[in-house]
């Protein structure tokens, strides 16, 4: 936050590159799949038995272990009375994060059970896109990618320098309950720029110059003009990509056990909450670090290989839906 002038974070930054990486990945997904039910079965069994489990578990023993050390069962059974049923449900069937009762009492951040998970609904927004963008009489021309993002980038622009104009008060309550129209512009930009990644990936070039150039519009934009909202979809996304395809960082290697990464995801939060609310008076940013990283994996490990890889399973599975990427070209 210092060094961007209060624009934002690290986690607002790995949120916006994973958005980058999603479009890139999942506009492979789309074009590799035969119809369009074949898609969205295969984004519906990756993305919905891990976020259900998770969501259940957040609810069911994180949300009550967060109370253990306030009332002992009085405490729990409080928990499960301030517990909204129906928006509960709501959550759930929507794709949002549990919204949990009272628990983490002294902690700064109370009542939040999962609050990673807030993202899983934008992230399926765009999966939904896609096919209403590519549809077949469009040939799944680029040109409607690049027109999308053209749209969605100007609104994003508009946003930052009018914010008045756009605000959560000129939509329905109903609407933000499932969604926030406000900040769903930039996540859309975020994705489409990594689908236009993979779109002209035999084009892009592998440049050090255009790395230079990215680096110092990012620093600009952090300290003289504060627009790294702006800047940071592409300039971003370049280096994003630079480091990904670098022939000499092996990155691959870290999905040898499973695709841990979406289970990193769901469970990082509440074990972070977990651990903070029982050492709460021993523990600082470090120890916290170190403790919960390979719980973290562990729980990962668990999410993949008894929930993730089980529904995958159901997937329509093809040679074309093995076949590795075409790296970028070099200069």
């Amino acid at each position: 936050m210092i060094l961007t002038l209060n624009q934002t974070d690290f986690g607002g930054i790995a949120v916006d590159f994973f958005f980058i990486i999603s479009g890139f990945l999942i506009l492979q997904s789309f074009f590799r799949s035969e119809t369009a039910g074949i898609y969205f079965k295969k984004r519906f069994l990756r993305i919905y038995p891990g976020y259900f489990v998770a969501f259940l578990i957040s609810i069911l023993i994180v949300g009550p272990l967060g109370t253990a050390w306030d009332l002992s069962w009085t405490s729990v059974h409080y928990y499960f009375e301030t517990i909204s049923k129906k928006h509960l449900l709501l959550n759930l069937v929507t794709l949002q994060k549990p919204v949990g009762g009272r628990s983490f009492a002294w902690l700064p951040l109370p009542g939040m059970l999962n609050e990673s998970l807030w993202t899983i609904e934008y992230e399926f927004f765009c999966y939904l896109l896609l096919p209403v963008i590519l549809l077949k009489r469009l040939g799944k021309s680029k040109a409607s990618v690049v027109i999308l993002l053209g749209l969605m980038y100007v609104i994003t622009i508009i946003q930052h320098f009018y914010p008045q104009l756009i605000t959560e008060r000129k939509f329905p309550v109903s609407l933000l309950y499932i969604i926030d129209p406000v900040i769903l512009p930039r996540f859309i930009v975020y994705f489409l720029t990594g689908s236009c990644f993979y779109l002209f990936r035999e084009k892009i070039v592998r440049s050090v110059w255009i790395v230079v150039v990215s680096v110092i519009a990012i620093v600009l934009s952090c300290s003289a003009f504060k627009v790294l909202e702006l800047v940071l979809p592409f300039a971003g996304a370049y280096l994003l990509f630079f480091i990904a395809y670098h022939p000499r960082i092996k990155l691959s290697s870290f999905a040898q056990k499973g695709d841990l990464s979406y289970g990193m995801y769901l469970y990082a939060w509440p074990i972070q909450q977990l651990l903070a609310y029982a050492l709460y008076k021993h523990i600082g940013p470090l120890t916290l670090f170190c403790l919960s990283v390979p719980l973290t994996y562990l729980a990962a490990l668990m999410s993949w290989h008894y929930v993730e890889k089980v529904f995958l399973r159901f997937k329509t599975s093809t040679a074309e839906e093995r076949a590795p990427l075409p790296a970028p070209q070099t200069e």
